[in-house]
């Protein structure tokens, strides 16, 4: 059972599908201290949420957890603690040297959160309003863990997440070659979902599954999922 801990409240980008990075909110660009990340830990150590126990923590919380100044240094201190530490990047400001300082502190798993594999594609979502070369430092961000896991002899587990909305014949090629393309780089697995629902397009549900994710942000809130 995993929780969703939010270091920071900021992102780096302006994703179309992603409603949740709001700069006007009044904790935008706050963080949770490293001494309060520790107390949390502690909080969660023999923690159990609807019957499960939290074993792994989950360092974004739906915003870029990249930028949080001390990255390397809570995941040293959720794998002290006992957890498994995952991350979920956009993966622009992975460089190669920080890649290997998440791997050297133990990190078990990281999510690139990528639209797609042509700039026609990305420019939508994590590329829009921004640079063609975003793309390609992102490709090449993914290469570079991926080397830093062979040469650390790590067992991190590495996964992309793609949007797909259209499931057209040019898309459906795209997914195609998004995963031969990551099948040869060494990455572990594609995931494929849907964009966010726009807030003012949400339904409320009795569905549970909005329960069965916790996020806590950066004041130690909790709340039962990411929309």
């Amino acid at each position: 059972m995993f929780v969703v801990v939010r270091l920071i409240d900021a992102c780096n980008l302006e994703c179309k599908m992603c409603d949740f990075v709001d700069r006007d909110r009044e904790s935008y660009g706050k963080t949770m201290t490293l001494a309060e990340y520790k107390i949390l830990l502690e909080n969660l150590q023999n923690a159990y949420y609807r019957g499960r126990r939290i074993d792994t923590i989950r360092l974004d919380g739906n915003r870029e957890g990249l930028l949080y100044p001390n990255i390397v240094e809570a995941v040293e201190e959720t794998k002290k603690a006992g957890f498994r530490a995952q991350l979920v990047t956009n993966g622009v400001l992975l460089s190669k040297e920080l890649s290997c300082e998440l791997l050297k502190k133990g990190l078990d798993s990281i999510n690139f959160s990528i639209s797609g594999i042509t700039w026609e594609t990305y420019s939508k979502y994590q590329g829009y309003k921004r640079n063609r070369q975003q793309l390609l430092t992102v490709m090449e961000n993914i290469k570079s863990f991926v080397e830093c896991r062979k040469k650390l002899n790590s067992n991190a587990y590495v996964c992309v997440s793609m949007l797909a909305n259209d499931m057209n014949k040019n898309n459906l090629n795209e997914f195609r070659d998004a995963i031969l393309l990551y099948k040869k780089i060494g990455v572990n697995g594609v995931l494929f979902g849907n964009d966010y629902q726009m807030i003012n397009g949400r339904k409320k549900s009795n569905v549970g599954n909005c329960a069965t994710v916790p996020i806590i942000d950066v004041h130690g809130c909790v709340y039962p999922c990411c929309g």
